[in-house]
């Protein structure tokens, strides 16, 4: 059942909703008079919305989110860029972070893909 008190991303991060529900999301979408793109009612950026197709990307981005959201977001922002710019600068190309994974005690891990 569609819970609308909440988009589908921030109900998936408390726990409340999972991939295996996004069909009903997608489906409620279509039939309702939203003014909204797709990836905006569902709760994700244009870039989030084009990897969360595999089950899972998706999973790991909702847990990336989930930690974020634990620290300053934007730290966590400011992070992502800085590593997007050393990134590109080093591989001549530019390059889109993913995910941030911050659940290894002393290690970030980052996803990334080159954005082309």
């Amino acid at each position: 059942m569609i819970n609308t008190d909440d988009n589908f991303m921030n109900l998936c991060i408390q726990g409340k909703a999972s991939y295996k529900d996004v069909d009903e999301y997608v489906e409620y979408w279509h039939k309702s008079n939203t003014n909204l793109e797709l990836h905006e009612f569902l709760g994700l950026t244009f870039e989030e919305y084009g990897q969360f197709i595999k089950e899972d990307c998706f999973n790991r981005l909702v847990e990336s989110r989930r930690l974020e959201s634990a620290y300053d977001v934007s730290d966590v922002k400011e992070l992502k860029t800085m590593v997007e710019n050393s990134l590109s600068k080093l591989r001549k190309t530019p390059i889109k972070i993913i995910s941030i994974d911050f659940s290894t005690s002393n290690k970030i891990t980052f996803e990334f893909s080159e954005d082309t």
